[in-house]
Formats: C-alpha cells, structure tokens, sequence
C-alpha cells in the first residue's frame, strides 16, 4: 500500500520530483482500478473483475494469479500490455482524503521519487509547479469518472447482476482460489425484465457489463504470462475453462 503524504507548501517547498523510468512500482499490484473512459481499450487487454471497495464495486484489471505479483510488468520495468492503466500514468501522485473529507494532492512517499532531485513541486511563488499543476488536473477529471464508474457499478449490483467469480488455479496437485474478484452475471443479465434492461441503459451500465464479460476470454492469455523457467515454458501451461473458471498449470515446477 502506498505511503501517501498530502502535499503541503510549507513543509514540502524544497522537495523535487521525477517521473518513474518505468513501471517497477507496479510490480506487486495483481490488480488495478479501472475507469469508465478506458473500459473499450482495456476489454482488449486482460481480464476485468470487480472489487468491493466497502463502498461499492470498481471494475479493476486483473494483472496477475499469484498475490503480489504483476505479470504485465517485465522483469526491466516495461509494461508488456496494450493498455495501461490510467491509475499508472500520474505516479507517485494520486489523491487522498483530507480529515475534512476534502480530496487533497498526496504523494507516496515510499516512491523514492519525491526528494533532492528532479523538478520543483512548487513556483517561486508558492503555488503549484506548472507540471504539478497540470497532473493535479488530471487526477480531479480520473475523481470524477470514478465516481461516475462507482454509479455505473452501483445500478448494476442493485439489479442482483454482480456475483462472485470463482476462479481456481489447479498447479500440479494443489490447488488454490483467486479470491476477491467480482462479475457479471450473464445468465441474469440475459433474464432481466426489459424495464431493468433499460434502466441499464440509461444509466450507462451496459457498456461496462458487456466490457467485464467479453474480458474473460483472456484469462487463458493471463495464465501465459505467469513467469516459469524458461525450460518448461513451451508446454508449461494448459488450460481447462469451467463455468467455475479452472486454470491448470502443467510442468512450471
């Protein structure tokens, strides 16, 4: 989890700033939040789940099968997918929650990018660096698609059309669950009532319902991007597609 810091001109006037060479610092995320505005790039380039914020369902991508681990980052920090997430592209900024429950400029701390060197986060005279300015912007426009993706979600969930997914990996004799992630259910979808069906539609549901769906046929290309000696990499992986969503890893030990 980020250590994030809010932005303060006093006590951070000094400080500087560089963007990431690369995405390293998504390593360890096995998913990321998705909005709106990218779910027609995103179909195109791995499975999407829903997460249970506590405060309601975001869809996010689902980047890896093991906790911790990001297949979509390459071992010298490039993204290996043909879409990035938009959460990716402000790093190590973001927006946080001010005890006033107003939403402030942070960065995480941890980063290792926020310190001595690289570009001002601050003008002369003590308002935001153009750059930083500029990403701030950025953030406020991604705030509110994501509460618009958190209402697209909510309508569907109230329909009864987000269930659990159920999805087992099956390596050698073990087995394990991916837990946590979030569909749409089709066969519910399929038997709604047309006034439901439309009330969809015109909240903007469907296209994120149809999007979440037609992701899961890359699970398969997911399962094929799990790191595995280069030794058994040729047959390493065979896949067995349930209802239930069962991965079989073959030979990766």
């Amino acid at each position: 989890m980020a250590n994030l810091i809010a932005i303060d001109t006093k006590i951070h006037s000094v400080l500087r700033w560089k963007r990431p060479s690369g995405f390293a610092f998504a390593a360890k995320n096995m998913t990321l939040p998705l909005l709106l505005g990218e779910m027609s790039r995103a179909v195109t380039a791995f499975p999407i789940g829903f997460l249970d914020t506590g405060n309601g369902f975001l869809p996010a991508a689902l980047l890896g099968l093991d906790e911790g681990c990001n297949f979509f980052v390459s071992p010298d920090g490039s993204w290996r997918g043909s879409h990035t997430p938009a959460v990716l592209g402000t790093y190590p900024f973001s927006l946080g929650q001010s005890e006033q429950n107003v939403k402030v400029l942070c960065f995480d701390a941890d980063s290792g990018l926020v310190g001595e060197e690289g570009g001002p986060l601050f003008g002369e005279d003590g308002s935001l660096a153009p750059e930083i300015s500029a990403i701030l912007e950025v953030l406020t426009r991604m705030e509110g698609e994501r509460q618009a993706t958190l209402q697209a979600s909510e309508i569907l969930a109230k329909t009864g059309l987000i269930v659990p997914w159920e999805i087992t990996i099956q390596d050698g004799d073990e087995s394990r669950k991916v837990a946590g992630l979030f569909k749409v259910d089709e066969a519910a979808m399929n038997a709604l009532a047309d006034d439901d069906f439309l009330e969809l539609r015109k909240r903007g549901a469907l296209p994120l319902a149809y999007c979440q769906l037609l992701s899961m046929q890359h699970l398969q290309s997911l399962g094929r991007l799990r790191p595995v000696p280069v030794s058994t990499r040729e047959d390493a992986i065979a896949f067995l597609l349930a209802q239930g969503e069962t991965i079989r890893f073959s030979g990766l030990i």
